[in-house]
Protein backbone atom coordinates (compact mmCIF):
# COMPACT_ATOMS: atom_id res chain seq x y z
CA UNK A 1 0.00 0.00 0.00
CA UNK A 2 3.06 2.48 0.62
CA UNK A 3 4.91 1.52 -3.01
CA UNK A 4 6.95 -1.24 -1.04
CA UNK A 5 7.97 -3.46 -3.51
CA UNK A 6 6.24 -6.62 -3.23
CA UNK A 7 9.08 -9.90 -3.78
CA UNK A 8 8.41 -12.22 -6.42
CA UNK A 9 10.14 -15.90 -7.40
CA UNK A 10 12.81 -14.02 -9.72
CA UNK A 11 13.43 -11.19 -7.11
CA UNK A 12 10.73 -7.92 -6.67
CA UNK A 13 8.18 -7.80 -9.16
CA UNK A 14 7.89 -4.42 -11.73
CA UNK A 15 4.46 -4.21 -13.71
CA UNK A 16 4.71 -2.12 -16.64
CA UNK A 17 0.94 -2.32 -17.47
CA UNK A 18 -2.19 -1.96 -15.63
CA UNK A 19 -3.84 -4.68 -17.34
CA UNK A 20 -2.50 -7.02 -14.07
CA UNK A 21 -4.35 -9.92 -13.21
CA UNK A 22 -3.33 -12.19 -9.71
CA UNK A 23 -4.73 -15.39 -9.45
CA UNK A 24 -5.72 -17.74 -6.03
CA UNK A 25 -1.54 -19.04 -6.44
CA UNK A 26 -0.36 -16.04 -6.53
CA UNK A 27 1.12 -15.91 -10.37
CA UNK A 28 0.88 -12.63 -11.34
CA UNK A 29 -0.47 -12.40 -15.60
CA UNK A 30 0.37 -9.26 -17.34
CA UNK A 31 -1.55 -8.87 -20.60
CA UNK A 32 -2.45 -12.86 -20.42
CA UNK A 33 1.64 -13.43 -19.86
CA UNK A 34 2.89 -15.03 -16.63
CA UNK A 35 5.31 -12.63 -15.54
CA UNK A 36 6.66 -13.78 -11.88
CA UNK A 37 4.79 -15.51 -9.10
CA UNK A 38 4.29 -14.07 -5.91
CA UNK A 39 6.36 -15.29 -2.78
CA UNK A 40 4.87 -16.66 -0.09
CA UNK A 41 6.96 -17.88 2.86
CA UNK A 42 6.14 -19.77 6.28
CA UNK A 43 8.86 -20.79 8.88
CA UNK A 44 8.57 -23.80 11.53
CA UNK A 45 9.85 -21.53 13.98
CA UNK A 46 8.78 -18.29 14.62
CA UNK A 47 10.96 -16.68 16.29
CA UNK A 48 13.17 -16.72 12.96
CA UNK A 49 11.66 -13.77 12.17
CA UNK A 50 11.16 -9.98 13.47
CA UNK A 51 9.00 -7.37 13.35
CA UNK A 52 10.51 -4.51 11.93
CA UNK A 53 6.46 -2.22 12.24
CA UNK A 54 3.17 -2.35 11.07
CA UNK A 55 2.95 -5.85 9.60
CA UNK A 56 6.16 -6.33 8.37
CA UNK A 57 8.44 -8.47 9.33
CA UNK A 58 12.25 -9.19 8.51
CA UNK A 59 13.91 -12.42 8.41
CA UNK A 60 16.66 -12.87 11.08
CA UNK A 61 20.18 -13.32 10.35
CA UNK A 62 20.26 -16.78 11.19
CA UNK A 63 17.70 -19.61 11.31
CA UNK A 64 16.63 -22.34 13.38
CA UNK A 65 13.86 -23.64 11.97
CA UNK A 66 12.89 -24.74 8.36
CA UNK A 67 11.87 -22.31 5.78
CA UNK A 68 9.51 -23.34 2.68
CA UNK A 69 6.28 -22.13 0.74
CA UNK A 70 3.56 -21.19 2.58
CA UNK A 71 0.56 -23.16 1.90
CA UNK A 72 -1.51 -19.96 0.99
CA UNK A 73 -4.25 -18.05 -0.95
CA UNK A 74 -3.53 -15.28 -2.96
CA UNK A 75 -6.91 -12.78 -3.42
CA UNK A 76 -6.36 -9.72 -5.60
CA UNK A 77 -7.92 -6.13 -4.59
CA UNK A 78 -8.20 -7.37 -0.85
CA UNK A 79 -6.23 -7.06 2.70
CA UNK A 80 -5.90 -9.48 5.01
CA UNK A 81 -8.30 -9.55 7.95
CA UNK A 82 -7.03 -10.35 11.59
CA UNK A 83 -7.64 -13.90 12.29
CA UNK A 84 -8.44 -13.49 15.44
CA UNK A 85 -12.20 -13.32 16.90
CA UNK A 86 -12.53 -10.22 18.64
CA UNK A 87 -15.75 -11.36 21.26
CA UNK A 88 -13.98 -14.51 21.82
CA UNK A 89 -10.87 -12.73 23.09
CA UNK A 90 -12.67 -10.09 24.84
CA UNK A 91 -14.41 -13.34 26.77
CA UNK A 92 -10.85 -14.55 27.55
CA UNK A 93 -10.05 -11.37 29.14
CA UNK A 94 -12.94 -11.17 31.09
CA UNK A 95 -12.49 -15.09 31.90
CA UNK A 96 -8.97 -13.91 32.82
CA UNK A 97 -9.41 -10.72 34.81
CA UNK A 98 -12.23 -12.62 37.06
CA UNK A 99 -9.39 -15.42 37.70
CA UNK A 100 -7.08 -12.57 38.95
CA UNK A 101 -9.31 -11.40 41.03
CA UNK A 102 -10.21 -14.79 42.59
CA UNK A 103 -6.65 -15.59 43.19
CA UNK A 104 -5.86 -12.02 44.93
CA UNK A 105 -9.31 -12.97 47.25
CA UNK A 106 -7.29 -15.87 48.19
CA UNK A 107 -3.74 -14.78 49.08
CA UNK A 108 -5.74 -11.69 51.05
CA UNK A 109 -7.75 -14.39 52.88
CA UNK A 110 -4.42 -16.62 53.41
CA UNK A 111 -2.85 -13.48 54.81
CA UNK A 112 -5.35 -12.60 57.13
CA UNK A 113 -5.53 -15.71 58.43
CA UNK A 114 -2.08 -15.92 58.73
CA UNK A 115 -1.87 -12.10 60.47
CA UNK A 116 -4.74 -13.53 62.88
CA UNK A 117 -2.32 -16.64 64.00
CA UNK A 118 0.44 -14.60 64.93
CA UNK A 119 -1.55 -12.27 66.83
CA UNK A 120 -3.40 -14.96 68.74
CA UNK A 121 -0.29 -17.02 69.64
CA UNK A 122 1.61 -13.49 70.45
CA UNK A 123 -1.50 -13.38 72.97
CA UNK A 124 -1.22 -16.50 75.14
Amino acid sequence: MEGYPVEGQNGPITIASENVVINEFGEIMENGQAIDKIQTVAYSNKSDVSKIGGSYYRERSKIYGEKGPADAEVVQGFLEASNADSIEEMIKLIELSRNYESGQKVVNTIDEMISKAVNEVGRI
